[in-house]
Parts: C-alpha cells; structure tokens; sequence
C-alpha cells in the first residue's frame, strides 16, 4: 500500500512539474523504453528551437525547447531528444524521463512507403502512450516570391493553413527534402523555420547535419494505446481544465491520491480543429 501511494506520488509529482507547463501535448513521466527494432537509417539529424506561448495572457513568457527530426529513406522520427533522470530513490523502478514541455511528449513516425504519420503522445499518470495514425498531413502550401537567409541557408517563403492556425515557412532548396517539425511537410525542401500569425508557435532550425555516420531510427518497447486523435485531444483538454478530477479517475483501485498544484492549467494546443 505504502508502495502504491509513493508511485501515484511520484507520478502526480512529475507530471505536475510537466503539465503546468505545457501547451498542447501533455505531460507524462514519460518512459522511454530500450529500443526493440530498428526500422531505418537517418541520413539526416536536424535540431529545431521551438518558442511557443503557453499561458495567451503572459505571451511574453514563452516556453523553449529543443526538438529532434531524424530523416531516412523510408522513414523520420520526430522527438524530444532531451532526457531527464529520475531522482535516485526512484531508480529502482527502471524509469527515465523525457522532458515533456511544449511538444516533448509527441513522437511522431512518418512512414514514406505506407505514406502514414504515427503519432504518439505519452499519457499523463500512466505508463502507456496514446497512439494514432494518420495519412501524412499534405499541407496546401501558396509559394511566395520572397527569400531570406536563415542560418546560413538561402530560403524561400510559403504559407498555409492548417489545423486552426495560419503558418508561413521558410524552406531551403540546399537541403532538397519535403520534411520540417512536428507535421509540417510537402515543400520542396527542408523547413528551416515555420511559426504561425498569432506568434503562440516558432520552430527554428538551429542545426543540420548530413550524417557521415548513419544513426538508427528505431521503435520501442512502449505500451500502446490505440485511440482517435479527437479523443486523445479531448482527455488532454480535460487533463488541463481539470487535472485533479483526471487523476481520480485514472488512479488505481485502493490507492490514496497524493495531489498538489493548480487545478487549472493554461491550455493552447498547436492543434484547434
């Protein structure tokens, strides 16, 4: 019993710190499991900034994070690359973190050959991943006759619509690939920057490497889920309007819930519709 009150403590203590902090995917003391397959090879590692508003009423305190795209030949792999260590007396239970602000507890597949975006996000207070699929999102992209130079690249404009949210990106024709952050693809080479017209979403390229040394995109031995986007997104809002009414419905049998923190928490999710 008394094991089952400190892991629902650790649980809410860890998700907590996360979630108060988060916009639109949700916060988890993630695991991050041993990989159980490898699945492709990435020929490129791109490391974007993302700026993004969690609180509309303080838009001068944005949340920063570094996010990680790998790209290969039949598949990429959109993470939070950001790795945290659980404090000692919790180590016995094998679990690690993964930083889950902003989009850090999104992982995103895109499989080229099925041409299907897997999308999974880590659930808050439990040891499973939400997970669904959709057909990789083909963004109606307008292409601009307007450049600027962005890290050193030449790039060119386009916008788009998509989601709710209005986006104008910037994509080099150097690196002659369709992919960008998070669900972002179908220009003609690699978004370098894209943010949306309300300034709550900016994600910035930062470093590109053509990798000498192939690294492996892989799967893990995550337990899974299966559930539509639009209920998945549902238990998310409901995890910020009510994060303490989530927890005692979530909770196991005949644990005592140990809660603490705001029982409100700002919500601006990148994705409205």
């Amino acid at each position: 019993m008394k094991r089952k009150v400190f892991s629902l403590f650790l649980q809410c203590f860890f998700s907590l710190l996360c979630v108060a902090q988060i916009p639109g995917g949700i916060a988890i003391d993630a695991e991050l499991h041993k990989p159980t397959e490898v699945i492709d090879s990435a020929d490129y590692r791109f490391i974007y900034l993302l700026r993004c508003i969690v609180d509309t009423a303080h838009m001068d305190d944005p949340l920063i994070q570094k996010l990680t795209l790998k790209v290969g030949k039949k598949y990429s792999f959109f993470h939070n690359g950001e790795r945290r260590e659980l404090p000692e007396n919790a180590k016995t239970d094998g679990w690690s973190l993964v930083a889950s602000e902003g989009l850090g507890a999104t992982f995103i597949y895109k499989d080229y050959q099925r041409k299907i975006a897997e999308v999974m996000i880590a659930g808050c207070g439990v040891s499973y991943h939400w997970a669904y699929e959709e057909s990789i999102p083909s963004q109606q992209w307008v292409l601009c006759n307007e450049s600027r130079t962005i890290n050193g690249y030449e790039c060119h404009k386009a916008t788009t619509s998509y989601m709710g949210r209005d986006y104008t990106a910037w994509f080099t024709l150097d690196i002659p690939i369709p992919e960008g952050p998070w669900k972002f693809y179908g220009l003609p080479g690699l978004i370098m920057e894209v943010g949306d017209s309300r300034n709550h979403y900016l994600f910035t390229c930062i470093d590109a490497v053509a990798l000498k040394i192939k690294e492996p995109i892989c799967r893990y031995d995550w337990s899974i889920q299966k559930k539509k986007r639009t209920d998945i997104e549902n238990i998310i809002k409901r995890i910020h309007n009510d994060y303490k009414g989530y927890l005692e419905t979530t909770k196991d049998p005949g644990t005592e819930l140990l809660f603490f923190g705001p029982i409100e928490i700002p919500y601006n999710p990148i994705e409205l519709e």
